[in-house]
Formats: C-alpha cells, sequence, structure tokens
C-alpha cells in the first residue's frame, strides 16, 4: 500500500506525509504508473455504447454476407425455382435484427412480423403454386400486432 501511495510505511500508519518529499524513488513511481494505468482500464459509457455500436455493425455485415451468400448459392445451385425464390435469403436480414431487437427490448412489437408474411407469400407461391391462398398470410398481421398490445398492457398493470 505505502508503494502503491508513495509514501514510507511509518508516514502511512503515523498520517503524517512530509512535503519535502518531492520526488517519489524510482520504483515508488514504476508502481505508481502501474496502479494508474489500472485506473484507466475502467471502462466509461461512452466507450461502452461505441462496444455496443461496433458489435451491431459487425453482426449486421455478417448476417448481411451469410445472407448474400445464401442466395447466390440457392440461386446457382437452380434447386427450389433457383434465382426466382433465392431472394428470400436476403429477407433474413430484417427478420434476424427485429428478432434481436424484440428479444433485447422484451418487446414483441418490434419484430418485424409482416415480412415473415412476405416470405410465407411467396414460398407457398413459387414451391405450391398458392398465389390464391398465400395472401391470406396478410390478414395475420393485425391479429399478431393486436395480440402483442394485449401482452404488453397486461404486463405493465
Amino acid at each position: 500500500m505505502a508503494k502503491i501511495y508513495g509514501v514510507t510505511l511509518d508516514e502511512l500508519l503515523k498520517g503524517k506525509i512530509e512535503d519535502d518529499k518531492a520526488e517519489p524513488d524510482k520504483e515508488t513511481a514504476y508502481v505508481n504508473k502501474d496502479f494508474q494505468a489500472d485506473e484507466s482500464e475502467n471502462i466509461t459509457e461512452d466507450e461502452k455504447i461505441k462496444g455496443k455500436k461496433y458489435k451491431k455493425i459487425v453482426h449486421i455485415f455478417l448476417i448481411g454476407i451469410l445472407a448474400l451468400m445464401g442466395t447466390l448459392f440457392w440461386g446457382f445451385s437452380g434447386q427450389f425455382c433457383g434465382f426466382a425464390l433465392s431472394w428470400i435469403c436476403l429477407l433474413a436480414i430484417p427478420v434476424y435484427h427485429s428478432f434481436v431487437e424484440a428479444v433485447h427490448k422484451h418487446n414483441a412489437d418490434c419484430f418485424a412480423y409482416p415480412v415473415i408474411c412476405v416470405v410465407f407469400q411467396m414460398i407457398t407461391g413459387f414451391l405450391f403454386d398458392g398465389w390464391s391462398w398465400g395472401w391470406t398470410a396478410y390478414l395475420t398481421i393485425p391479429v399478431y400486432y393486436g395480440i402483442v398490445e394485449m401482452i404488453n398492457k397486461s404486463n405493465e398493470n
């Protein structure tokens, strides 16, 4: 402890510090610098926010790259309508991010449910020729948000 504060053990125990000591010895100065370095390692709120923003940017980039790779792989494979349907992989980007935000905020209102309805209609239309009945997924959007609103109101009470 005496080394950290740059005082002798007697001065620390007695509580009196001599003012004539203008410069601490080399060992004490070295210990003090290390101690100050440890204090400066504390992360401020701004640094935490910057770290979160950086992580968010990385997640956006990674999910975008994965979605693009999936789109290209599916499209060039020619399976399940090839490029005609593979662009649906790109819709994974807003779905993923809205899901993460909804979980983080504990609010299902943030989830991009209408995008899921678009994916459903495209898959049923292209794969099962269900264009005539696939649009009914859009009728569930107000139902979804109505249920979410009721859940949010019950959680507030």
